[in-house]
């Protein structure tokens, strides 16, 4: 038998939505380039990976 109070203490908050835009060109520099972009906000535990699909 299990305590749903107990089980609603570990249950992960909903994340807002990320929405992100890059500067006239940005997703064409990164792929003349051939370069990824990978950045954290650590007090959010997110990491962020940018690129561009061949």
């Amino acid at each position: 038998m299990t305590n749903t109070a107990d089980n609603n203490q570990h249950a992960t908050p909903p994340q807002p939505e990320i929405s992100m835009t890059g500067s006239h060109g940005f997703w064409h520099w990164l792929n003349e380039l051939h370069i990824s972009l990978v950045f954290t906000i650590y007090q959010t535990n997110r990491l962020f990976l940018i690129c561009c699909k061949p």
